[in-house]
């Protein structure tokens, strides 16, 4: 279940994302760009009714790029800041699902902490010429105020990790 006319794979480069983030009702593009000296690529949406001062969903992608023999463990170590950070908030977790995708783990997490609710999935993305770096692709809708994503955007974010539908 993706956008119409594009494929998981489509949606994981970033000619692609401005359809996912669209698709997540999120067609706003507030920022893209390096941050903290280059370690990591963030693009951030919003609806196109919201500012980034007053908004109840934003939709984020953040890439992580590194050496290819360091993915396993950058993984690991980025799911685990992310589940432990929400546990030691004391976030309700509905979903944590962790899948084997070569080069490391790809992740669907689904849970709320403070008002807020996020459906997040991480993705492995192999190593590319020229450069042989591999990267990990973080992507998460965030809402807040009490509303919740739709079942269809959980589906879509965790059709990303996982390839058939598993039972919500």
């Amino acid at each position: 279940m993706t956008p119409s006319g594009n494929s998981a794979a489509s949606l994981l480069t970033p000619a692609g994302w401005d359809s996912l983030a669209a698709s997540l009702g999120c067609s706003q593009k507030v920022s893209q760009g390096p941050r903290e000296n280059g370690s990591y690529y963030l693009t951030e949406y919003l609806p196109r009714t919201e500012s980034a001062r007053a908004f109840d969903r934003r939709f984020t992608i953040t890439v992580y790029r590194f050496a290819a023999h360091e993915a396993a463990g950058r993984g690991t170590a980025l799911l685990d800041s992310l589940t432990s950070a929400a546990m030691l908030a004391g976030s309700g977790f509905r979903e944590c699902l962790t899948v084997p995708a070569p080069p490391a783990l790809a992740a669907f997490l689904d849970y709320s902490d403070r008002g807020l609710h996020t459906i997040a999935a991480v993705v492995p993305v192999a190593p590319s010429p020229p450069d042989g770096l591999a990267a990990l692709v973080l992507m998460q809708l965030t809402t807040s105020n009490g509303s919740i994503p739709a079942l269809t955007e959980v589906q879509l974010l965790r059709s990303l990790v996982v390839s058939e539908s598993v039972p919500v």
